[in-house]
C-alpha cells in the first residue's frame, strides 16, 4: 500500500465511524516489519490515527479485506458503530 494522505486532515472518530458505516475501507502502510505505521482512509485520504486502527482491529469492528492492505468494518463493527 503506498496511498499517502492527500489532505492531512485526522479523524475525528465520529466522522472514522461514519466513513466506515458508508462503506469506505481503510488503507494501511507498513514499515519493513510489516508493522502498521500509517492509515487513511482509502480514497480521501484522511488520516486514521495508528492508535484508532489498532483499536478497532483490536475489538474486531474491522477486519482485512485485501491482503493486510485494506480493512473494511465487520458486522460486529457495523452493528457497534451504528
Amino acid at each position: 500500500m503506498h496511498e499517502r494522505s492527500g489532505t492531512g486532515i485526522t479523524l475525528s472518530v465520529g466522522r472514522l465511524n461514519r466513513l466506515l458505516l458508508y462503506g469506505n475501507k481503510l488503507a494501511v502502510v507498513r514499515d519493513a516489519g510489516r508493522a502498521v505505521v500509517g492509515c487513511v482512509v482509502s480514497g480521501l485520504g484522511e488520516v486514521v490515527p495508528v492508535g484508532l486502527f489498532d483499536e478497532y482491529l483490536a475489538r474486531g469492528w474491522i477486519a482485512d479485506v485485501a491482503r493486510g492492505e485494506r480493512f473494511g468494518i465487520t458486522t460486529a463493527g457495523d452493528r457497534r458503530l451504528r
